[in-house]
């Protein structure tokens, strides 16, 4: 029978698994990337990778979510320190989360073929918890900027976002040329269509 970790154990591990999952998408992509890979750069054995994770793509999947909660820590504390509210609050807001991806370790993903490889791997209800999630983030996102629930729905706009996302997949069929202004673009048009104007009697 194998040895039990420690719970000192299991976090190291933990933290190592997803640093070499973002370093594997980083350098490899999911394709590519085995699950031997992955558990020698984490100092484990293949065994012991999955009592960890089922699979390569959950841990994918794992690590993706952990890196969205750290870039929102990121940004409400961006929020609260330059004072963003509103609309162009959100709009900045929005812009900074894309550079930020733009410039990670999810560039791999940005490849159509590497998330429908990654999302086929994945159990439905898993993708469903996912969007479940963008949903809570997107609403915490909306408090931290003031703006009211009554000026947005969250679960629109974080499916709009999604849809934005997924536009950046095909970046190359689009044009590179002017992809970063045209994004800045349908940001803005999608604050001003997806949250309204402030009461100005509140």
């Amino acid at each position: 029978m194998p040895r039990a970790f420690t719970e000192a154990e299991t976090r190291e591990i933990s933290e190592a698994l997803l640093r070499a999952a973002e370093s594997c998408l980083a350098r490899y992509g999911v394709k590519k990337t085995t699950v031997d890979e992955l558990a020698r750069r984490a100092g484990i054995s293949k065994g012991s990778f999955y009592r960890f994770h089922p699979s390569k793509e959950a841990l994918f999947f794992h690590t993706i979510e952990e890196y969205q909660k750290r870039l929102f820590q990121g940004l409400f504390k961006q929020a609260r320190e330059r004072n963003l509210r509103g609309r162009d609050g959100l709009a900045e807001a929005i812009c900074y989360l894309f550079s930020q991806v733009r410039d990670s370790f999810l560039t791999t993903l940005m490849r159509p073929e590497e998330m429908a490889l990654l999302l086929r791997g994945l159990p439905q209800e898993q993708v469903s918890s996912h969007h479940t999630l963008d949903d809570e983030t997107t609403r915490a996102l909306l408090k931290a900027l003031r703006v009211r629930e009554q000026q947005a729905n969250a679960p629109i706009l974080a499916t709009a976002l999604r849809a934005l996302a997924m536009t950046t997949m095909h970046r190359e069929a689009v044009g590179e040329e002017h992809f970063d202004e045209a994004m800045q673009l349908l940001i803005r048009g999608l604050v001003l269509a997806g949250v309204e104007e402030e009461d100005s009697g509140d």
